[in-house]
């Protein structure tokens, strides 16, 4: 998140958004519950807070 945040203070990229979201990988037996439930909730959030990309990354 450092590194997007000088991107954004360099104007490569517009700005950060200021919520961030994390699951766990691995997780078979959550793996609906995300899917159906988190998963949405947090592109609902998103879309509110005008997020245009998301960076996702393994661990």
């Amino acid at each position: 998140i450092d590194r997007l945040e000088e991107l954004a203070d360099q104007g490569v990229i517009g700005g950060v958004a200021d919520s961030h979201y994390s699951f766990a990988g691995n997780q078979s037996e959550t793996v609906s519950e995300i899917r159906l439930d988190s998963g949405p909730l947090c592109a609902r959030e998103m879309l509110e807070e005008g997020v245009d990309v998301v960076l996702l990354t393994g661990t």
